[in-house]
């Protein structure tokens, strides 16, 4: 055997030298060892294309999660702003409404009644007081039960306190929130300094003494707004309030300025007709945060 294998070597070796025998065999080697990895490499770049089409859809799949979730957040906000609209617009609505019948009832209280209508006008007061109070507390978008809906999907941009002081005593926070004013007034001391404090936020104001005449300046000049004081000569301002409520057909934002904050001062204001109060002497931030809130409602009922 073993001089077969050498006969055969030897045979080869005659007709194709060792160098050419090694070159053929290096290259039959590297022709296989290029075969496997052309096939491997194939292999894997099939593998690596199939990942590229699954990586693909799951950037599919992803950017039609985000839109979905875009249109869903669009939909929520329209929704919350729909809902604030209906809210503001119920509750000026009632407020309306009921400080039409609680001027009405005030004024009945004033003439000869028996005690079975006295008692009547007295249930529909106490009823229309509680009715606000409920208004106020059910539709204010600022009320816990509200925010735990729209917080979620709310976007506003927060300020710091001193950007939102420096805002309020702006010259030109009237621009944001225009108003119209009157200041009934019968203390020459307070016409002043209310005044002044209007002219810090840019306003100009227009001055009555007393109830009577508030009353004549709102039949001649529709007013947004009317800082009231409750103690006046001649008539007051709760009797002023009940006369405005009867007699206007667009009716003005009236805030009540009171000399303290007794227990009741509020209810009575309600039930007079007023939509707010201030305490004297008046503070410029409070006088701002109530024309900013009744601005805003104004807006989102118009």
């Amino acid at each position: 055997m073993n001089f077969l294998i050498f006969i055969d070597i030897n045979f080869f070796s005659i007709f194709i030298p060792p160098v050419f025998l090694n070159s053929f065999l290096v290259v039959i080697a590297v022709a296989v060892i290029f075969i496997f990895f052309s096939k491997r490499s194939k292999k894997l770049n099939k593998q690596i294309a199939e990942l590229k089409n699954k990586r693909d859809e799951l950037n599919e799949l992803l950017d039609n999660a985000h839109l979905l979730n875009k249109n869903l957040m669009q939909e929520s906000v329209e929704e919350r702003n729909r809902t604030e609209f209906l809210m503001a617009k119920m509750n000026f609505e009632i407020h309306n409404c009921v400080n039409g019948i609680m001027g009405m009832t005030n004024l009945l209280k004033d003439t000869d009644l028996t005690p079975e209508q006295q008692t009547n006008t007295d249930i529909i007061i106490s009823c229309s007081t509680k009715l606000l109070g409920a208004a106020d507390e059910s539709f204010n978008p600022d009320n816990s039960v509200n925010n735990a809906k729209i917080n979620s999907v709310k976007n506003l941009k927060q300020k710091t306190v001193a950007e939102t002081e420096r805002e309020k005593i702006s010259k030109d926070f009237f621009q944001k929130y225009p108003f119209t004013i009157l200041v009934a007034e019968d203390d020459s001391i307070n016409q002043q300094l209310t005044i002044k404090l209007l002219e810090k936020l840019g306003y100009t104001a227009d001055l009555a003494s007393n109830g009577k005449e508030a009353l004549e300046m709102v039949s001649e000049k529709n007013y947004d707004v009317i800082l009231m004081d409750v103690l006046m000569p001649e008539m007051d301002g709760f009797e002023a309030t009940k006369m405005i409520r009867l007699c206007l057909d667009i009716q003005p934002i009236i805030i009540a300025l009171t000399a303290s904050a007794m227990a009741g001062d509020k209810e009575k204001c309600m039930q007079a007709g007023m939509n707010d109060y201030l305490c004297k002497p008046i503070n410029i931030n409070e006088l701002a945060d109530l024309f900013a809130k009744w601005s805003e409602e104004k807006k989102l009922v118009s």
